[in-house]
């Protein structure tokens, strides 16, 4: 199975492998090889991630706001796995087919069901 990542995905991978580097530029560098590294393990086996609902189950929103995100297209499908060094790192990805989506990619300090509901609202 082959992986693509949306435009989303790569800024994101960006903004936080800049991130990094701000401290440590080969640290920062390494997050490209470790999304590389996880995405090709991803692709060999996809249901390796959980379900994201299995997140937003855990995350403290509302019951409404819970609601509205498990029923929103967007999520349907979608999985979750962290990178293999930078565990607070999530790769948020669904299968299409023969095709492995990586959605997003977003660090686990963000308010994870904002960011989802922000990309609705952009829609």
């Amino acid at each position: 199975m082959t992986f693509l990542l949306s435009a989303l995905a790569k800024q994101d991978v960006v903004e936080i492998a800049t991130y990094i580097a701000e401290d440590n530029p080969l640290v920062g560098a390494e997050v490209f090889d470790d999304m590389w590294q996880t995405c090709e393990l991803l692709s060999s086996m996809p249901e390796m991630g959980s379900p994201i609902e299995t997140l937003l189950d855990e995350t403290e929103i509302s019951n409404e706001i819970r609601e509205i995100l498990h029923a929103l297209p967007l999520l349907k499908g979608m999985r979750r796995f962290p990178l293999s060094r930078f565990k607070k790192v999530m790769v948020f990805y669904r299968v299409d087919g023969g095709m492995l989506d990586i959605v997003r990619v977003i660090h686990g300090s963000r308010d994870i069901p904002a960011v989802f509901a922000s990309m609705v609202t952009e829609a």
